[in-house]
């Protein structure tokens, strides 16, 4: 993965890391808090006529950065009524309010909102009056997107230098609404200097220099051939949609390999893949015995019976990346250590792409936030975590991560996962490393889940990739 700052996601300790940082290269704070009084100021007027703005402003510097912007509010013609917080002071008043800026409380609050903030919480909500919140909506935590219980809903949030974690996690992600990252002052290279934990928004320009272009000389052997292992006929149709995905994003070739009974209906709709027959642990090893099939997908339709313990067995026996998704994930929900031991003897990397429901049975006893959940369950795993969901999370071994939130809510559709696993294993095949193939397949099934919008099926996404390959890799 290529290192853009710019995308980098900081924590609260390296945010406040950073503002040292700033402070003894030449920038004090003073200085900081009035760019980004500026920067509130600037942001409210792109978007709002002026009117009548009640300023909730807090203790510390979220306060100071509310009030910084107050001032510039007031010359820009705004109606300024300004609201200091200390506990058990009589709520603000909102008649006639057009616009609150919340100050409050900014990323890295420490403990749980007092009664007094929640109560006008709730009454702000209430009054639909629109809130912009400075640096995260006060209540949500920057490093968990989780609410201490509540937060403000805001139309509008303005954060600094970084967006935190918290931007992007759920239920964060919802209550921040627009989040726009101003320029203060600190430089760039403080984020490339902040150390681990490294994390990052999901963006092309993280993993697009990786993806292999098409050249006039080019032959379909040399963006390689994934092999894509069925289960009965029952659920065969899982599998067809991870080929067929492999191929559409680019893999040169694809082979389905299938017990007796599905060959007919695989055959039957799927023209450009290629199929064995496998009803065996031997008859898969010898397909993979080819050096030329260079990616597995195992798990979308595969069933929880023998003949997925025999080829789970035999695709970690293989010297090729493996793509573990559905049954073969929730095959091990009583046998993990079994399947991490597996894994971790798997030279080539294994990554496994769990939604809520399978992370839960395969990782029982992880707690805390998803991007915490995450990172525990690729380091005891070994493998690559594509912990799945509206704020999806990648997550290596090496504590690297990427969170993804461009996914529509139309992906909430049979088949979707099944499409994502083949799109990895087709970018596998192509030499993406693991971790970007991984985080580039999350990031273009999110945007090809836009197009069709509403009544979105699985194999719309299919259908969606060439010309977001085109949009994305060739313009």
């Amino acid at each position: 993965m290529k290192p853009i700052s710019t995308h980098r996601l900081i924590t609260n300790e390296q945010m406040r890391l950073s503002d040292r940082q700033a402070e003894e290269t030449g920038v004090p704070v003073d200085q900081l808090i009035e760019n980004a009084g500026a920067c509130i100021a600037e942001e409210i007027g792109k978007r709002y006529q002026p009117g009548k703005i009640v300023v909730l402003a807090g203790p510390g510097n979220n306060g100071q950065d509310g009030l910084a912007a107050a001032k510039r509010l007031a010359v820009a013609g705004w109606e300024v009524e300004l609201w200091e917080y200390f506990e058990h002071r009589d709520p603000p008043e909102f008649d006639g309010v057009d616009l609150i800026l919340d100050a409050l409380f900014g990323a890295g609050l420490s403990r749980p909102l007092g009664d007094d903030v929640q109560a006008l919480i709730r009454h702000v909500f209430q009054t639909r009056i629109p809130v912009v919140s400075v640096d995260i909506p006060s209540g949500i935590d920057g490093d968990t997107g989780w609410g201490k219980p509540i937060g403000f809903q805001a139309e509008l949030t303005v954060t600094f230098f970084r967006k935190k974690p918290g931007h992007l996690l759920y239920p964060g992600l919802e209550n921040c609404g627009e989040v726009v990252c101003c320029d203060i002052g600190i430089k760039d290279e403080v984020a490339e200097g902040l150390g681990k934990p490294i994390i990052y928004e999901n963006h092309p320009d993280l993993w697009k220099h990786a993806y292999p272009r098409r050249i006039a000389q080019a032959h379909k052997y040399k963006y390689g051939h994934v092999v894509c292992i069925s289960g009965y006929l029952p659920k065969s149709g899982a599998i067809r949609l991870s080929a067929k995905a492999a191929l559409r994003i680019g893999a040169g070739l694809v082979t389905i390999a299938s017990p007796n009974d599905a060959l007919v209906p695989h055959a039957a709709n799927a023209d450009e893949l290629m199929l064995a027959r496998c009803n065996s642990r031997l008859e898969l090893s010898g397909i993979l015995g080819d050096p030329r099939k260079n990616a597995i997908v195992i798990g979308p339709g595969l069933g929880l019976g023998s003949h997925a313990r025999d080829m789970l067995a035999e695709a970690f026996s293989a010297r090729a990346p493996v793509v573990v998704d559905a049954d073969a994930i929730t095959f091990h929900m009583e046998r993990a250590d079994l399947l991490f031991r597996t894994i971790r003897h798997h030279k080539p990397p294994t990554i496994m792409t769990p939604h809520e429901g399978e992370f839960v049975r395969l990782f029982p006893d992880v707690h805390g936030s998803k991007l915490e959940r995450a990172k525990i369950a690729a380091k005891r795993s070994g493998a690559i975590i594509v912990f799945k969901g509206p704020d999806t999370v990648i997550a290596t071994p090496d504590d690297e991560y990427v969170i993804n939130t461009n996914a529509s809510p139309f992906l909430a559709t049979a088949g979707t996962g099944d499409v994502l696993a083949g799109m990895i294993g087709g970018l596998l095949a192509q030499g993406l490393p693991a971790f970007d193939a991984a985080c580039a397949a999350v990031w273009l099934h999110g945007k090809a889940g836009d197009r069709p919008g509403p009544g979105l099926v699985a194999g719309d996404l299919i259908d969606n990739l060439p010309g977001l390959l085109a949009d994305t890799f060739y313009t």
